[in-house]
C-alpha cells in the first residue's frame, strides 16, 4: 500500500467512527487517549500503560478483547485480530478481532503453514510486514472473502509464551495510509510479549478456578457419600435393636436443637454432633444379642458388658479418618457431670460439650420412647427427671438450654423423624 492511497473507509472491521482518534474510540479502562500517536515517545508510554492494564485482567475473554483493542490503538490501525494456536499445534483459531464486524472472524481456523501470513508467522516464529498484500504470494485473501474486508497491508507478530508460540497478533491498514515500519514491528512485538504473559496468567487463573470448582464438587460428593454412609450405619444400628427404631435420628435433631439454644454455630462442633449422634451406639455391635435384646433388667455382669460399648465404638472409629468426628460423643456420651458415669468417670468441663449436650438428648429420647420393659413418659415427666439430675448427671447450662426450648418443638422434631422426612438424612451442617 502506498502512502498516497486513501484510507479504507469501507472497512467492516473498523470502528464505527474512523475519523476519531483511536484513543477516543477505545474503552478508557484499557487505554488512555493518544493525542499524538505518531510520536514515538508517546507510543512507548502508551505501550507501557497497555501492558500494565493488560496484566490486571484475569478473565481470558476480557483480556483477549483488550489485546486487539490495544494493538489497534498503539499501531493506529483500522483493524486488528488475535489468533491462538490450537492444542493440536497445527492450526490457528481467530479468537477476537477489533472492528464493527469482528465477531464474524471468531472461530475461523487457519493451518500453521505457508498458505497464510499468520500461518507463516506462527510456524516460523518471526514477524512479517506486508505493505502490499497484492504482491505477497502468501496472502490468500480467504478471510477477506469471508468478511468482505479489504486488506491492503498487514503487520503480524508471534505471541510467544514460555513453551513457544501460542498465537499471532495482526494489525491491518494504518489509518494514516502509511506503511508499517521496523519501529512498528518493535512496538507490536513488545505488546505481544506483554499479551503472552497476560494470556498465560489468565489461562492459569481460569485453570485454577476450574480445578477448584471440580475439587469442590468432588468434596461435596465425598461429603454426600460420608453422610449416606453415616445414615446407613445408624439405620443398621437402630434396626438391630427394634426397640430403638429411629433413636439415632431423633437424638441427632435433639442435640442440634440444644446446640442452637446454647448459641453454638461452629461448623466443626456441629459436625461432631451430626456424626456423633448418628453413630453414638456403634460400639453395641460388640455387645452380644442376648444382652442387647434382653427384655428385663440386666444383671451386674451384663451391665458391665453393656458399659463397654462406648470404648468399643471408639476403638472401631479411631483409625477411620472421616469417622473421627464422631468420637467425642461415641466415647463420652455416658459420662456424667458429677464423674459417676462410664467408662472413664470424667467429670464437668472435662467432658466434651458435644457429649454433654448429647447426654440430655439421649435421656430425653429414652424416657419418652416405649421399650419392652417400660412405657413412654410424657414430656413433662421426662423434663422433671432431667431437671432433678441438673448438676449431677447433666451440665446445668445444658439443662437450662433444654428448658428454654418449648415442648412443642421437641414434639415437632420427634414427628419429623416418625414421618420419615428427608431432612432426617441430610448432610452434615455447613
Amino acid at each position: 500500500m502506498n502512502s498516497t492511497d486513501p484510507p479504507d473507509q469501507s472497512s467492516p472491521l473498523a470502528a464505527p467512527d474512523d475519523s476519531a482518534a483511536p484513543g477516543e474510540r477505545l474503552p478508557a479502562p484499557i487505554l488512555g487517549a493518544a493525542d499524538s500517536a505518531d510520536d514515538r515517545l508517546q507510543r512507548l508510554s502508551l505501550l507501557y500503560e497497555v501492558g500494565r492494564q493488560l496484566a490486571s485482567l484475569v478473565r481470558l475473554d476480557e483480556l483477549l478483547s483488550g489485546i486487539v483493542v490495544a494493538a489497534a490503538e498503539v499501531m493506529q490501525a483500522r483493524a486488528s485480530s488475535l489468533m491462538l494456536v490450537e492444542p493440536d499445534g497445527k492450526h490457528l483459531t481467530f479468537e477476537v478481532a477489533f472492528g464493527e464486524k469482528g465477531p464474524q472472524l471468531k472461530g475461523i481456523r487457519l493451518p500453521i503453514d505457508d498458505t497464510s501470513i499468520a500461518g507463516r508467522v506462527a510456524g516460523h516464529g518471526q514477524p512479517e510486514i506486508v505493505n502490499d498484500v497484492r504482491e505477497n504470494p502468501f496472502f490468500s485473501g480467504a478471510v477477506d472473502r469471508t468478511t468482505e474486508f479489504v486488506t491492503r497491508s498487514i503487520l503480524a507478530v508471534p505471541v510467544r509464551g514460555r513453551g513457544g508460540v501460542i498465537g499471532v497478533v495482526e494489525v491491518l491498514n494504518k489509518i494514516s495510509g502509511e506503511t508499517f515500519s521496523d519501529d512498528d514491528v518493535s512496538l507490536l512485538t513488545a505488546l505481544a510479549g506483554s499479551a503472552a504473559v497476560a494470556i498465560e496468567n489468565a489461562r492459569l487463573y481460569e485453570e485454577t478456578r476450574r480445578r477448584a470448582a471440580e475439587l469442590a464438587e468432588m468434596l461435596d460428593e465425598l461429603q454426600r457419600t460420608y453422610s449416606a454412609t453415616m445414615h446407613a450405619l445408624s439405620v443398621a444400628l437402630d434396626t438391630r435393636d427394634h426397640s430403638t427404631q429411629g433413636h439415632s435420628q431423633r437424638v441427632r435433631h435433639y442435640t442440634l436443637a440444644l446446640a442452637q439454644a446454647m448459641g453454638i454455630d461452629n461448623r466443626e462442633q456441629l459436625e461432631v454432633i451430626h456424626y456423633g449422634a448418628l453413630l453414638h451406639d456403634v460400639g453395641k455391635i460388640g455387645v452380644p444379642d442376648a444382652i442387647l435384646h434382653k427384655p428385663g433388667k440386666l444383671t451386674d455382669s451384663e451391665r458391665l458388658e453393656m458399659s463397654k460399648h462406648p470404648e468399643i465404638g471408639y476403638q472401631m472409629l479411631k483409625d477411620i479418618e472421616f469417622l473421627r468426628k464422631a468420637m467425642p460423643i461415641v466415647r463420652y456420651h455416658h459420662e456424667r457431670w458429677d464423674g459417676q458415669g462410664y467408662p472413664h468417670r470424667i467429670a464437668g468441663e472435662a467432658i466434651p460439650i458435644e457429649a454433654r449436650l448429647f447426654a440430655v438428648a439421649d435421656v430425653l429420647d429414652a424416657l419418652t420412647s416405649e421399650r419392652p420393659y417400660k412405657s413412654a413418659l410424657s414430656y413433662e415427666q421426662a423434663a422433671a427427671v432431667i431437671v432433678a439430675d441438673r448438676g449431677t448427671h447433666f451440665d446445668p447450662r445444658v439443662v437450662d438450654a433444654f428448658l428454654a426450648i418449648p415442648p412443642a418443638e421437641w414434639q415437632r422434631l420427634r414427628d419429623l423423624v416418625a414421618a420419615g422426612d428427608p431432612a432426617t438424612a441430610e448432610a452434615a451442617p455447613v
